[in-house]
Order: structure tokens, then sequence, then C-alpha cells
């Protein structure tokens, strides 16, 4: 299957998770801005934290975040996290790199508003937002990832035209909500989509 989209009609999608503050966790994972500070994402607007999704023993994080500090590290994150649901709370690798449109040449930061899973399994994320690229493949707003490498499936159908707000992997398919008015080519605002899709 490519992932092209059918009509959800009246789908009911989940509500978006409100932003919590990477120091909820224990206080072991604190937002950083490379400035020295560190601080509750509600006093960094830039800075947050949207979505917190356990998968396995694992737990993910997505959001606008730049980089993390563990242990007194500053580790590197585009939006994009993992570790372990558990003391000693391990940062895991899962790393893909999520940019934002090009202005003046530059690619600005991209924000990953949501991400879901294919019932259990681990081996593949959807993700969701305001981005153009995930590890240098062109991907408007949705892709589907790889939580061993980062990279995209590229045979995953990966265009909508405006922000991708919440997804929800249910009854084989993958749904989506957002401010998009096309999605595929699909003049739809509300979708259900093939979420076994390569």
């Amino acid at each position: 299957d490519d992932g092209s989209f059918a009509d959800a009609g009246s789908a009911t999608l989940p509500a978006r998770t409100a932003p919590l503050p990477v120091q909820s966790i224990r206080d072991t994972l604190i937002l950083n801005d490379f400035s020295g500070r560190q601080y509750a994402p509600w006093r960094a607007p830039d800075q947050r934290v949207l979505q917190l999704v356990p998968c396995g023993s694992r737990m993910y994080a997505v959001g606008d975040f730049t980089a993390i500090t563990q242990g007194g590290a500053v580790v590197t994150r585009h939006g994009v996290m993992s570790f372990m649901g558990s003391a000693p709370f391990t940062l895991f690798s899962f790393a893909p790199v999520v940019k934002g449109p090009v202005v003046n040449g530059t690619a600005e930061k991209g924000t990953v508003e949501t991400i879901a899973f294919n019932g259990t399994d681990c081996s593949w994320a959807y993700l969701g937002g305001s981005f153009s690229s995930v590890n240098g493949q062109p991907a408007a707003n949705i892709a589907k990832v790889s939580t061993s490498t980062g990279n995209v499936a590229t045979a995953f159908a990966r265009s909508a035209n405006g922000r991708v707000d919440t997804l929800l992997a249910t009854r084989n398919h993958l749904l989506a909500g957002g401010s998009f008015t096309q999605i595929n080519g699909s003049a739809r605002r509300r979708w259900r989509w093939n979420r076994n899709a390569a």
C-alpha cells in the first residue's frame, strides 16, 4: 500500500496532548537552549514537549526542543527523542533530524506535534507536525520513520499542505487531523490512512 487516503467521515480524533515539561520525568531530562539556562517549557515557548507516548519499555517525546540535558551532558535532539520508561531513564540514540521550511537559504527548526505507533510494533513511528524534511528526505508535515535509524520510509506517502496536529493508529488505519486542507493531493480535512504502508 502506498499510503493513499480515503474519507473517514465522522471519525473521532484524539484530543491533543497538553504540553508537558521534560522536567516532569523525575527531573532527569531537562530542556536546554544552549545558553546555559535550564527551564520548564512554559518559560520558553520555543522549547516545548507536546506529547509523550509509551511503546514497549520506552517513552517517546516530541515537540519543538533542540537539545536536552541528562547527567550534565547536553545532547542535540530535533523535536524527537526516546528514553527508557523507568529509572535511570536512559536516553536512546533515536534522533531523526526534523527540519522546517527553508527561509533565505536556511532550514528553520521543525516542530513535531504528535507521534503514533502501530499497536505494539515499536520499530516504526508516525510523526506529524510542521516540518519539511526528516533525515534529509522530503516529508511535508507527516512521515513514517524507523526508530532504529530515524530514516524515513520512502514508500509511505507523506505530503500534507498544513500542520498535522494529531495521529492515531486504530483498526488498521492511521487517522490524521490538523490544519491541512490537502493531503497527498486529496482535498479533505479528515482522513483514514492504511497504517501498513511500507
